[in-house]
């Protein structure tokens, strides 16, 4: 991009430039893709995210404050409404996690190497990632944010804390405050199923 972001953006909320927008959806769409699909797991639905991400940043770009950091506000809007979607299909009892359960919250103990029982494995597998869902749901706002950016989009203190314009040791509590929460609420269940 010949352009810099800083005049693009301000060229959308200035004159509400759509060929300005277009160069800057271009510019961050994979990465808003990317974000949201770790925490949807379902193509179709991300592609939906997406869209409405991009149609809030448009919506709100007036309230962008520093034009050079179009990138981490989009990115937080993204990750807010990736979120916002798990919560509401959580509510509604619709909810299904194809993804990656973190190491950090499951012990390897759940992890079976013996795929004679694979049926049962799998539904054992889901109702896991089931649980893990449902607690990292309960986490405080900030807390959960940073935790899905931190395990399940693999950024760095840093540029999380870039994307929820806080420093990084904060991000750092917030991570190992979510952590230390997540491991309390599913104690009870991993003992549960605890050979």
């Amino acid at each position: 991009m010949t352009t810099s972001e800083s005049v693009l953006v301000n060229r959308v909320k200035s004159k509400r430039d759509m060929a300005a927008f277009s160069d800057l959806v271009l510019e961050h769409r994979k990465q808003v893709y990317c974000l949201i699909r770790r925490v949807v797991q379902n193509h179709e639905d991300t592609e939906d995210l997406v869209q409405e991400t991009f149609m809030k940043s448009l919506r709100f770009i007036d309230n962008i404050e520093d034009e050079n950091r179009f990138g981490p506000w989009i990115n937080s809007i993204a990750v807010n409404t990736a979120l916002d979607f798990k919560r509401s299909k959580y509510q509604k009892g619709k909810i299904s996690i194809d993804g990656d359960v973190p190491p950090e919250v499951i012990s390897d103990k759940f992890v079976d190497t013996d795929e004679s029982d694979r049926p049962l494995r799998s539904l054992e597998d889901e109702e896991i990632r089931q649980r893990v869902d449902e607690a990292v749901l309960k986490l405080p706002e900030n807390h959960q944010k940073a935790f899905v950016l931190f395990h399940y989009n693999e950024m760095g203190a840093q540029e999380i804390s870039e994307i929820m314009d806080c420093p990084v040791p904060t991000v750092r509590s917030y991570v190992f405050r979510a952590v230390r929460s997540l491991r309390k609420d599913l104690k009870d269940y991993y003992q549960s199923h605890k050979e």
